[in-house]
Formats: C-alpha cells, structure tokens, sequence
C-alpha cells in the first residue's frame, strides 16, 4: 500500500473517530484542529499515575496539538505496556490562548486520555510445591510482581519454572495456573498449581562399539550425568564436550562420541543414556608442514605450533595452534582465512598438514565508537590504534582496546565488525560499557603501623568527561594525618603525554630501631610529572621534580641525649629539611590492563636525584627497577581469570656532596603491607637503623570473587613474599633465616577489592624466619595497589 494512500487512511480513520467521540462533547470543535491545549486529564486511571501518561503524550499545556499527533499518542501510551485500551477525547473549553512565540490566538481546547488499565499482578500463591524455593521460581519468572498483567509471558514462564524444575532433576515436572481478577481494584491474583513428578536418576551410561583402552569408568567421571545421580538433561550437551576432550587429551586423536540416546523406564524415575563411541588409535604428534600459505613461509608458520613432534597429542595445543595460525592472518588483513588440517596416521604417528586458504586483505572502511554516555567521544577514539583505510589488523584491534579499558571508568569494550558492499572493507565498531567514573568515600581502618584511623575521600576518574582524573583525599587518626589533592591528564596538546600534579600534608609516626612510633615525621610539598608515551603506550617515560619540607619531631627519648648522641647509629635529630628532586623513569608495558592485569609484562628502571643542582638541603641519589609479570593460569567459563603475579623489585638509596651519611627517614625499612607480610616494619628485617639497598620479591594467586565487565571487583589471593634490606652489597647473605643480613620470607592470604580510585587490600602474613621473641602474624589493611 503507498505510503500517502496509508496516511490518508489512518487520519480518515482517527477523524471519524474523532468525531464519534466528539458527538458527545461539543459541537464546536473543529475537526480538522489544530487544537491548542489550555488542559491535559487522564480519565480511566486505577493503579497508573497520572504523569505515567503525560509523560509519554506529546500534549503540553500552550502547545499545538493536530490529528497526526493523535496516532503518535494513541502508539506511545500503547507502548507502555500497561493499558489494553487507549482513545483520545478533544473537546472545547472556554477562552482563546496565544501560541507560544506567536501573534495567533487559538481556541482553548482540552485532550482527554480514555485508558483501560490492564490489570496488575499483585499476588503469586503455589500449590504443589515442595522441592523448588519460591526465590527459584520468581527469579525464573519474566513477569514480576506489580507489572501489567501479560498471559502470554506468563505462558512463557512455566516452561523457565519447568527448566528450573529440569536442573533439580524433575524433569517431568508439570505446572499450569488459575487466575482471579478482582474487576474493582484492577488486578490479578495468580495461582501456580504444580506437579513435581519424581525425581529422575541415571541408571547406566553406556557405550556402544568396541571396547575402548580407556577405562570407561574415567571416560564417566567426566560427566555430571553419571550412575546414582540426578539426571540434568540440560548438562548432556557439556557431558559429551567433557568426555571427548578427555579421550583426545589422552592421545586419542580421533575419539568420538555420538550425541547421547536417552532411555527413561516406565516409572520415569530412571535415565539410561547411551553413546556410540569410537576412539581409534593412540597417537604420537609427527610431522607438521603446510599447502597454500604465500603470506607466511614454513618457518614463519612453525612458530605458531604449540607441540612438538613426539609428544602425546593432545586437543588443546591442536586447537590453540589453529587459533594462533588464524591471529596471525588476521594481523596482516586477511580475516577470513580457514586452516583445514589433513591427519595422517600411520604406526601411532599423527602427521598433520595445515591446508590454509588464505582469502584476500580486508581494510578498514568506517570506524565508529559507541556506548559513551557522559564522556566525549575524542577521549576514545584518540586511544585507537587503528584508523580508517588501516589494514585490519587483529593486534592493533586488541591494543585499541586495552587502551580504552585502561582509562579506568570503562567496565568492558566490545568489538563490532560489519560487512560492506565493498567485499574487502569491513566497518569496525568499539562499543563502550562505562562504569562509574566517581565516588565517595568515608569510613574507619586500623592497621599496626598507624594504629585506628579514618578516611574521607573524594575520586573522580573522569572529570568533565574528558578523562581527567582528580583525587582529594585525606586520612586522619592519632597517628597519622593526610591532606593529598591530586589531578591529572593522560593527553596534553593532543599528544600522548601525560600531566600529572600533586599537593601534599602529611603526618606518620615512623618506626626506627625496634620501636614503631620512634618520631612523627610530616611532609608539605607538591610534585609535578610529565609521562610521553610511544608505540601505542607500551614505552613510556616519566620526568618528575617534586619539592617538599620534611619535619621531624617527637623523637623517643631513647633517640636523643643523654640516651643517644650525634655521630650514634640510634641518634635521631629534631629539625625539618627542604628536599628537592627530580627523577626520570622508563617503563616497557604489554600488560592488557594497567588497572587489573591479566597477562603481560610491566619492567621499568627509575633514576632520581635529590640535591646539588637541583638545590635543597640534602645530596640523595636513587636507584630503582622493578619486574611484574601476570600470567592467566586458567579461565574459569572465559570469564573468570585465575592469575598469577610475580614482582620482583630493587632499590638503592646512596648520599654524596653535602650529605655524609643517608637519613632515617629516606632509608629502607621492609616489612609491613607493602614489601614482606609478615614481619613488623621496626627491627625485624633488615639492619634496625634502616638499610640503604633493598631486594623485594611477591607472588601472588589470585582467584576472582566479583566481575563487572572486564574488571575484577573482588579477589581472593594466595602470596608469599621474599626480600630484605642492607646497608652494602657484601652483607648480603643467600640464605633465608632469622639472621639480620639473610632473607626472610612470609606466606599468607587476603582479599582485593579493586577500582582504579580506591584500591583496597586486606591480607593475613605469616613470617617464617622470625626470631624467637618475635610475633609470627600479622592483619594488614591497607588502601592501594601493591603490583
């Protein structure tokens, strides 16, 4: 039907509605309208709000309102999904009322909204239930409570309560309803009557064909559907996936499993399934060569291979090595291409060849980035590794997609690729999932250096939408009290570097000797730093100067005369110091995620020097490197990334000119949250006045609690830390024990909560090196990143 002749019908059909309608009203309306609106009334309302409707309406009070605009309301109220009627009145009132912006006065004219509500749904009762939870079954259920009553979802939701039945083994289960209305309040009272049936077990899992090597009681225990347990038709699918993996996994390249035939008894109280299964011979990987690859050569190729001729075959590394051949494609444009492997088998040697078809170059024709909400879309796009006219490129792809995760307020960024009617262009699509750029936070912790201790702060990783990120912060206690405003840029002047500026007051009792609480020690200064970054981020560099006044007072009287004097390794000296530094760092960094790594490496080398040309009162140079590696050990469902962490860190602290002998307060004393859990940070690692060299070593397992996204938000983790300090290279001692100069190490458990603007670790250490006076465990909190 042409689209004119459809609009004439529809507002032929509306007018004479219209006009039905207005028969009993006035007269003296003009049916042709437009209408201007002096009052807007609902009539038919029970249980919906007035605005509910208003809302949704295009009549406002003042406006112009035609016939068109009838069918537009008459779709949208609809829409709602809460009324089972829906027709419009218009009828005259008295007085005329200037457009808004206009000189023409128009008839005052009032909309009515006649509605039918559909009923809500306002009680749920069961009947027959006993082996599923009320909470199961709402949760199943599509249609919730105070909704507008739908049959027909309702319909769909007994087959989601007869699934839910399925997982607990009533597959038989049945489940139908009654309804009561009650027409004067306009809702709806649902009963489901329920019969359980009886719960279905397996009997037998049996295989046809010939006995296989394997024993078939270790080809069953793969499977949930097993003897004796309860029957779960909907984990058949994963049952078969398991028992094929396994037999492959153990040299059986060609063990296969039938789709499962199921066989109830009369009673249907009991399941038999049975597999047709056939697993060949027991093989050895051979030989490895390949047909139709121009882009890459046999070499090139070999390196994607991960087994080796002789080894057991095994599916995973089969499977990983096409993957890996198909990523490697992909990388050069060609994204289509198919790897088909011919097996041989001969003597219990598999020799495979890879026949590739290699397709042709895929470009990049449009790129668009999706999803945003609050933050401009340049804070994205100039993140991309890859632009339009690009070659599509599988790993720039990925690294554009590590960047935008990194900022810290997205939870996930999916890949969207789409075909054009150009066949070798492909458009390519970043949709954004944002996460909460923001957020505040008070509360109270303890932890054994600083005693009890509040914190108050305010995070904003996204301000203005522009990515900046800006931290006031502050920490008060007995021990201890924080002032710290931060704020930073990861672009400035449209370049890849970063802009970072921080202004600090800060209060800590520090530990010296065997004394936690030696003297207070606070520091007033700001920083200031500049990070360029290459390569797409991998490379970056840091320049930083910071300047600050360091005062020392409330030293124990232990520290001072009489008890202790100038040129003593236990004097402490009151007073405060101007400290002026600049530092340079270099870092190489692939992990995928700087915030919550996964896998990848993080190495950096730092210098720093404070004093001498630099002005201040002190002459301190430092050296530092460190080493994180995160390894994915294994992805639970895809999605649920069990990693391990390995740092390891040096550190050096050397004085020179002015300075004879390095400060307390700038040597190393370890222990405590941050190096080796376990220990005590006053005189049980390391030399008690403090080391000028230090070696820190952590591992940790961690097994996610809590994903939004892409991103961890709870952890549970495993450590066990390593290091010590000393004051030169020739006291270091290789070996672990209570001595001063030799290693200690500690083990332990903790929980990470992890957001990118308040980090949050609690951790139980246990030392294993301790002297025999020396408490072996210790709580940390502590709110940071550690690695």
């Amino acid at each position: 039907m042409p689209k004119r002749f459809l609009l004439l019908f529809l507002s032929g059909l509306l007018a004479f509605s219209y006009a039905r309608a207005e028969e009993t009203v006035s007269q003296e309306v003009d049916p042709n309208g437009p209408w201007m609106i002096c009052d807007v009334a609902v009539s038919g309302l029970k249980n919906i709000r007035k605005k509910t409707v208003t809302k949704a309406s295009h009549s406002k009070k003042g406006e112009l309102y035609d016939r068109f605009t009838i069918s537009e309301d008459i779709h949208d109220i609809s829409a709602l999904g809460n009324f089972d009627q829906v027709e419009i009145d218009i009828s005259r009132m008295p007085g005329t009322r200037t457009e808004k912006d206009g000189q023409e006065a128009y008839p005052c004219h009032r909309i009515t909204y006649l509605v039918q509500e559909k009923p809500i749904f306002d009680r749920l009762t069961y009947e027959g239930r006993k082996h599923l939870g009320k909470g199961a079954i709402t949760q199943a259920m599509t249609l919730k409570l105070k909704d507008p009553f739908n049959e027909a979802k309702l319909e769909t939701d007994l087959e989601r309560i007869k699934a839910k039945y399925a997982e607990k083994g009533y597959i038989n289960a049945n489940v139908t309803y009654e309804l009561t209305r009650d027409e004067k309040l306009g809702v709806v009272y649902v009963k489901l009557i329920i019969n359980e049936g009886e719960r279905v077990r397996v009997s037998a899992v049996n295989f046809n064909g010939e006995a296989p090597e394997l024993p078939v009681e270790k080809i069953i225990k793969k499977a949930s559907n097993r003897p004796g347990k309860v029957f779960k038709p909907q984990n058949l699918q994963k049952d078969w996936v398991k028992m094929t993996l396994y037999g492959r996994n153990k040299g059986y390249s060609e063990f296969t499993l039938s789709a499962p035939q199921v066989e109830m008894n009369e009673a249907k109280t009991e399941a038999a399934i049975t597999y047709d299964l056939t697993e060949g011979e027991k093989v050895n990987f051979g030989s490895v060569s390949f047909e139709g690859n121009n882009v890459f050569t046999q070499e090139e190729l070999d390196k994607q291979v991960f087994f080796r001729e002789g080894k057991l075959y095994n599916q995973k590394d089969f499977d990983d090595t096409i993957v890996s051949i198909q990523e490697q494609y992909a990388n050069k444009g060609y994204l289509q291409v198919r790897v088909n492997p011919v097996k041989k088998i001969e003597n219990g040697r598999l020799d495979i060849t890879f026949d590739i078809s290699e397709g042709h170059i895929f470009y990049i024709d449009n790129i668009d980035v999706t999803g945003y909400e609050k933050t401009k879309k340049y804070v994205f796009t100039r993140e991309l590794s890859i632009h339009p006219g690009d070659l599509y490129d599988n790993e720039k792809i990925r690294r554009s997609q590590t960047k935008i995760l990194n900022l810290g307020f997205v939870n996930d960024v999916q890949i969207d690729l789409q075909p054009t009617a150009d066949p070798q262009k492909v458009d390519l699509g970043f949709n954004i999932v944002e996460g909460r750029p923001g957020m505040f936070t008070a509360g109270l912790a303890m932890s054994s250096m600083d005693g009890l201790y509040g914190e108050v702060s305010i995070n904003h990783m996204n301000l203005f939408g522009r990515a900046q990120r800006l931290s006031l912060r502050t920490l008060f206690g007995k021990e201890i009290l924080d002032y710290t405003v931060s704020w930073s840029t990861p672009w400035i002047y449209d370049k890849p570097t970063s802009l970072g500026i921080d202004l600090f007051n800060t209060r800590r009792y520090r530990s010296f000797y065997t004394e936690n609480q030696a003297y207070t020690e606070k520091r007033l200064g700001g920083r200031i730093k500049v990070g360029p970054r290459f390569n797409d981020d991998i490379y970056q560099l840091s320049f930083g100067y910071s300047f600050e006044n360091i005062d020392i007072y409330d030293i124990d009287a232990q520290f001072l005369p009489p008890n202790a004097n100038p040129g003593d390794p236990n004097y402490l000296q009151k007073g405060d110091t101007n400290m002026s530094t600049f530092s340079v760092d270099f870092a190489i960094d692939t992990r995928d995620n700087i915030w919550d790594p996964t896998r990848g490496w993080r190495n950096s080398l730092g210098l720093a020097l404070a004093g001498g040309p630099i002005g201040g009162d002190l002459d301190l140079w430092y050296l530092n490197a460190r080493s994180i590696f995160n390894h994915t050990v294994w992805n639970v469902g895809g999605n649920y990334p069990i990693v391990f962490v390995l740092s390891n860190k040096i550190g050096s602290v050397q004085a020179y000119g002015r300075t004879e002998e390095v400060p307390p307060y700038e040597k190393f004393f370890l222990g405590g949250a941050d190096t080796i859990r376990g220990y005590e940070r006053a005189g049980e690692v390391g030399p008690l006045y403090g080391g000028d060299m230090y070696y820190v070593m952590n591992a940790e397992l961690r097994f996610p609690l809590a994903r939004e996204g892409r991103r961890n938000m709870a952890q549970l983790a495993f450590f066990f830390d390593l290091g010590n300090s000393w004051n030169k290279f020739d006291d270091l001692e290789f070996s672990l024990g209570p001595d001063v100069n030799q290693f200690k190490a500690g083990v332990g458990v903790g929980l990470r909560f992890t957001t990118p603007s308040l980090p949050i670790r609690i951790d139980w250490g246990y030392g294993l090196n301790h002297k025999s006076n020396e408490d072996r465990s210790h709580f940390y909190f502590n709110i940071s990143n550690m690695m």
